[in-house]
């Protein structure tokens, strides 16, 4: 029984720092709305070059936006 509780306090504290961690980084985007202002390519005035920041995990490319 001491087991089963202590499996659950894990997991209950593990929810509440993906909770915390998610809301905190869902402002990520809509904070930083300097790249919004430039153009995305290089006919158009933008950089021929990016550099990606601040990703912990895999980034996902896409040719275009779905």
């Amino acid at each position: 029984m001491n087991t089963i509780r202590l499996y659950l306090a894990a997991a209950l504290v593990l929810l509440c720092v993906a909770v915390a961690t998610a809301h905190a980084g869902g402002d990520q985007f809509a904070s930083k709305s300097a790249a919004a202002d430039v153009p995305a390519a290089p006919e158009d005035g933008g950089p021929r070059n990016w550099q990606v920041t601040e990703v912990s995990g895999a980034l996902n490319l896409r040719e275009q936006p779905t």
